[in-house]
């Protein structure tokens, strides 16, 4: 495989972040090989994450967490209010 020998050619490069790099590439082989051989990814994953994190950092400027409990189910939904300053670059 051309990362095997990428790994070998950076650890004898003498160059501390590359043999670094290096040196974490090998301890995730397996995972690394398992992704490119299967397609697998956790993409959704972080993507439903950020999506999270973004609502919860919205909803700081309600006064209790009745209203920001709301944000969740309007963002997955087909038609999203435009909220002022939310989406829409006139109001950024």
């Amino acid at each position: 495989m051309q990362l095997q020998g990428f790994v070998a050619i950076t650890t004898h490069s003498g160059l501390a972040p590359f043999i670094k790099l290096a040196n974490s590439i090998r301890s995730h082989q397996a995972g690394i090989n398992a992704t490119l051989v299967h397609g697998l990814s956790n993409a959704r994953v972080e993507s439903a994450n950020n999506k999270r994190r973004l609502l919860t950092c919205l909803a700081f400027g309600f006064h209790s967490p009745a209203p920001s409990s709301t944000w969740p189910s309007l963002s997955s939904a087909a038609c999203v209010p435009l909220l002022r300053g939310v989406g829409d670059p006139r109001f950024c």
